[in-house]
């Protein structure tokens, strides 16, 4: 196969409950094509960050507070943020060209971009589903199992062409509970999910030869940075 333009840099796999997790020496990795050519992946090269990730808040709270989950780059001063979200404790509709009950949240000169608002404890109420069951390979999976609480996924991006720059992120989130705060099956309740939309920068720096992702709770997952690169540099595997 022909090569292509993004490679997957990194895969920061959690099984352990941490409170955060860093991506680091972004810059001085290495594409490889299929003739075995490679190629920086320094700013110029590959101007493009996009990080992909699932993550479990070890916490039963239904909502999380806006620094309670957080990422930054080298610096953890000068970042400013705005997005829109619809929390774990504010109902909303959305139907075309309309969102009803969605807030919006900002800050600036802080320590990093925070997006907690978007998102709500994994261990969420009532996730211990009743009773234990039998996954597909025989195995009992108790009620208040890991493998049974909600997973928040997302991504974050930034395109970042050279090292003189201001960098301006955009990021999606969300999580679903699939339960309701009721324990019924009726209509949706403040425990069914949250979800946010929005960008931020930073105008320290304005290196990101490290990126750091954490949390006021501890949490397990899986972080991939992809790069998205000006040429084919990458052998499609």
């Amino acid at each position: 196969m022909a090569d292509q333009q993004w490679v997957l840099e990194t895969h920061l796999q959690a099984n352990n409950a941490v409170s955060s997790v860093t991506f680091s020496s972004n810059n001085s990795q290495y594409a490889t094509n299929q003739a075995g050519n490679t190629t920086l992946l320094d700013y110029p090269n590959a101007p493009v960050f996009r990080i992909h990730f699932k993550v479990q808040f070890q916490t039963s709270a239904n909502s999380l507070g806006s620094s309670n989950f957080y990422f930054h780059g080298n610096y953890q001063s000068s970042n400013d943020f705005v997005y829109d979200y619809a929390s774990a404790t504010s109902n909303t509709t959305m139907t075309p060209n309309s969102a009803v009950g969605t807030s919006r949240d900002y800050g600036y000169s802080t320590g990093n971009q925070q997006l907690g608002y978007g998102s709500m404890g994994s261990q969420f109420t009532n996730y211990n589903w009743g009773t234990a069951v039998t996954d597909l390979d025989g195995n009992s999976v108790a009620s208040t199992s890991r493998r049974r609480g909600a997973w928040c996924t997302g991504w974050f991006e930034n395109h970042f062409p050279d090292q003189a720059g201001y960098y301006p992120w955009h990021y999606h989130l969300g999580i679903v509970t699939d339960q309701q705060a009721d324990n019924s099956a009726s209509g949706p309740t403040p425990d069914w999910g949250a979800w946010c939309i929005g960008a931020g920068g930073c105008s320290a720096g304005p290196y990101i030869d490290t990126i750091t992702i954490g949390s006021g709770y501890n949490f397990i997952g899986d972080f991939f940075l992809f790069r998205g690169m000006n040429g084919n540099y990458q052998a499609n595997e």
